[in-house]
């Protein structure tokens, strides 16, 4: 979404929903010759590009592309005519070192099931537990954690990101009664990215395991990851309600983060590595533990 916005700021022209398609079509329909040009603009393609996924992401179609035709339609029905150009000017919670390990104070520890344990392997959900035998990834036999109780207990996992929309000197601003809501309603095919929105300002709230930020190196090398365990651990599982969020940003994954994953068999939360699932075109994304 940060990127769709940065190309809608940086081309000359203002961004127009296309006709109703595919999500693919429709964005990519949007774009002037110098936003396909752009890097940020392949990661918007990439992201549209995961339909193909099908049965890991079988609901993928009907959540984000689906929706976005719908939007596209709705949008061109409503004749609003055109959208305000976005500029980031304030980011809040910004994710860091000193930030993680405050956080991690506060949050509940749950048993770890390392990505390579293969059904048998003894594991340890801490370093005084006695060894339990694991049949397999995310199974009853392994206890929950005492810290259960506490599942509820949410920590910050967004960054929230103030823009200044308008419209530029001679551009056709008149079926637009205010800018921001404007934006908001040019936003509106991606779902629960606006926060708040009035006269010039939009505040927008990315969850931390969708951003892209590479790390080199990777955890727990001295990275400057904020995201490293053992002072963070995305609550994917935790984030809504369970069984929360599965995927993220594959760079989520290259660096060696963890996430909490939901056991239905037992309804307990469990720590876990993100892990990259790409597709036969290779295009990845981090998924939370195993399928």
């Amino acid at each position: 979404v940060a990127d769709v916005t940065a190309l809608q700021a940086a081309t000359a022209a203002p961004a127009q929903p296309a006709a109703a398609g595919s999500a693919s079509t429709a964005v990519a329909g949007a774009a002037p010759a110098a936003a396909q040009e752009d890097p940020r603009w392949l990661n918007v393609k990439n992201v549209l590009a995961l339909q193909s996924f099908g049965g890991s992401l079988p609901r993928f179609r009907e959540c984000l592309t689906d929706r976005w035709s719908r939007w596209s339609e709705f949008f061109a029905q409503r004749q609003i005519g055109t959208c305000p150009h976005w500029k980031r000017v304030e980011v809040i919670g910004q994710p860091s070192k000193a930030g993680s390990q405050q956080l991690s104070k506060l949050r509940p520890r749950f048993p770890y099931i390392p990505s390579g344990l293969k059904p048998g392997e003894m594991l340890r959900v801490g370093p005084d537990a006695p060894a339990q035998r694991m049949p397999a990834p995310l199974d009853p036999a392994v206890k929950p954690s005492a810290d259960e109780r506490f599942a509820d207990i949410q920590l910050p996992v967004e960054t929230n990101v103030i823009y200044d929309v308008g419209f530029r000197d001679g551009e056709d601003a008149s079926k637009c009664l205010d800018p921001a809501m404007c934006a908001a309603q040019c936003a509106a095919g991606l779902p629960g990215f606006v926060l708040a929105a009035s006269g010039t300002r939009v505040s927008t709230d990315p969850i931390y395991w969708t951003a892209p930020d590479f790390y080199n190196p990777a955890c727990p090398n001295n990275s400057t990851d904020p995201w490293c365990p053992v002072d963070y651990v995305h609550p994917m599982s935790r984030h809504n309600f369970p069984p929360g969020d599965i995927y993220g940003d594959p760079n989520r994954a290259r660096a060696g983060e963890h996430c909490t994953r939901w056991n239905s068999a037992n309804n307990a939360h469990y720590e876990v590595d993100l892990q990259l699932e790409c597709d036969s075109t290779n295009i990845c994304l981090a998924r939370c533990g195993p399928l």
